[in-house]
């Protein structure tokens, strides 16, 4: 594929998830004020909570869709339909087997919700709730497969769009359902139906892109493609469990060892981080698909130019986004949710932090999928989810909250900070990977230096209206961290090329 094409497909994919994103989050936002002063804080965490566990409960998927995403790159680039089709087959099949076990495993987690859900709610009315979230996780592993050969054919923004959509009429008929019941359990009977609706529409998209699909004789996958697929599936496998204990834990753990209340509360911190995230996430995942392509015909230099590229800007996205969110989330969750939903300001420090790590580790994830190298770190995940848990159980018998994001930030930097980086620097690069190690310490110092002063400038701010001083706060943050990261980085040769790429339209 052209370079021309390559940055074309990918500034579609990350310019649609923006927007979508952004649109969605505003309307988040509202409905998860409304449940707040409708309903209080455990109906919060109960979607916190549940999340979690059907986060884990999507260890069943092994990784499946991964690695058959990672298989579909050469065939896809080859135009090998034969291939495809075979690939898809077994993908469809796997899923549907993936979502009968889901439900299953759902239905044997019902009798034991009391045990991690310390809640004032009738535990009936807990266990309705949490299979409806089973139902709807199902269902979306049925006639979903298709989408990731969209995805894998680089043409994201299409699911992007679909998913907009069908996320605008879920959140709009939740608003409206909600508004006039203030029923919780039919606000997430709209999800199940949209999920059914957007998963239809895709199936039949696919069918439409790619007509061969419908093929009705498929010859079954080579020996070797098995076999290919199946180290893959088993790394990813790993990998998926070191992450979801890490990252689909702490509500389970909030609610445990503090309640749903607090789960509440967390959340509401974890919806404003979770959209940033996944701002700076879309220019990642937009390009995904297209570095697969690139590593598949370049050199090892060409190679790691890339990474360095993906790197900066990342980077750039990443302090710039912790740096506002450390010193503008306490006062935003006040305006927006009122003064009873604050954490204490060394809480939120702790859980920039956290989000702040996986930020800078986004770029090494993010060549190391594309390059589909999963099994030589694939014990890593499990070794950071042991530390993660044990010190988050440790520390929440002293500090509370606090404890168990720390806990978290322990395991981040005991393991996977610099696992990955040494995988892609000596597979892909062959380079030493403590360089990356150095500009992550510098790029720290930058994060922590701008925090301060941003937030000794905003402390002498205070109009006696909450509304414009969060704005002027906005502002504050904004400007000085623009300016300074100029300041910082204005000699680096990838600042020159991105400045370059932008007045030139050509990257």
């Amino acid at each position: 594929m052209s370079s021309t094409s390559r940055t074309a497909q990918s500034l579609k994919n990350i310019f649609s998830g923006i927007g979508s994103q952004l649109f969605l989050t505003i309307i988040s936002f509202y409905t998860t004020r409304i449940i707040k002063l409708s309903l209080g804080f455990e109906y919060l965490g109960l979607n916190g909570v549940f999340g979690n566990v059907i986060s884990l409960l999507s260890l069943t998927e092994l990784g499946i869709g991964t690695a058959i995403v990672f298989a579909l790159y050469k065939p896809l680039a080859e135009n090998d339909t034969e291939l495809i089709c075979s690939l898809m087959r077994f993908y469809r099949n796997a899923y549907r087997i993936i979502a009968a076990v889901v439900f299953s495993i759902g239905l044997l987690l019902l009798p034991f919700l009391k045990l991690f859900v310390h809640t004032t709610l009738s535990i009936d009315y807990v266990r309705i709730s949490f299979l409806l979230f089973v139902v709807n996780s199902a269902l979306s592993y049925l006639l979903s497969y298709k989408r990731n050969l969209i995805y894998a054919d680089q043409k994201n923004y299409i699911i992007t769009l679909y998913s907009l959509t069908f996320s605008f009429v879920s959140k709009i008929g939740q608003l409206v359902v909600f508004s006039i019941t203030k029923n919780y359990l039919l606000y997430l009977c709209v999800t199940i139906v949209c999920t059914v609706g957007l998963n239809l529409l895709l199936s039949w998209k696919a069918d439409q892109m790619y007509p061969f699909l419908n093929k009705t004789d498929v010859s079954p996958l080579s020996s070797d493609i098995k076999s290919m697929l199946i180290t893959k599936v088993k790394a990813v496998f790993l990998h998926s469990i070191g992450s979801k204990v890490v990252f689909a834990t702490d509500n389970i753990l909030i609610a445990y060892f503090l309640g749903v209340a607090t789960v509440g509360k967390y959340t509401a911190y974890m919806t404003i981080v979770t959209f940033i995230s996944s701002l700076t996430q879309q220019f990642l995942s937009g390009i995904t698909s297209s570095v697969g392509n690139y590593i598949v015909e370049h050199n090892t230099q060409e190679r790691y130019d890339l990474f360095r590229k993906i790197e900066f800007a990342s980077t750039i996205l990443s302090i710039f986004s912790c740096v506002c969110l450390a010193v503008l989330l306490n006062p935003f969750i006040s305006w927006w949710l009122g003064s009873d939903t604050l954490l204490s300001q060394e809480t939120v420090y702790l859980l920039v932090l956290s989000n702040w790590i996986i930020f800078i580790r986004r770029p090494v994830y993010t060549v190391k999928s594309a390059a589909g190298l999963f099994e030589q770190d694939k014990y890593a995940p499990l070794v950071e989810s042991v530390i993660n848990l044990l010190a988050s159980c440790v520390l929440v018998q002293f500090i509370g909250l606090p404890g168990i994001i720390l806990g978290t930030i322990i395991g981040e930097v005991a393991v996977p900070l610099w696992v990955g980086a040494r995988v892609i620097y000596t597979h892909l690069f062959n380079r030493k990977s403590y360089e990356f190690l150095l500009r992550v310490i510098m790029y720290l110092l930058i994060t922590v230096a701008l925090t301060a002063c941003i937030q000794y400038v905003n402390s002498k701010l205070y109009v006696y209206n909450d509304t414009v001083t969060l704005l002027l706060y906005f502002v504050t943050a904004i400007v000085i961290c623009a300016v300074a990261e100029v300041l910082f980085f204005f000699k680096s040769l990838y600042f020159k090329y991105f400045i370059d790429a932008f007045f030139k339209r050509k990257i």
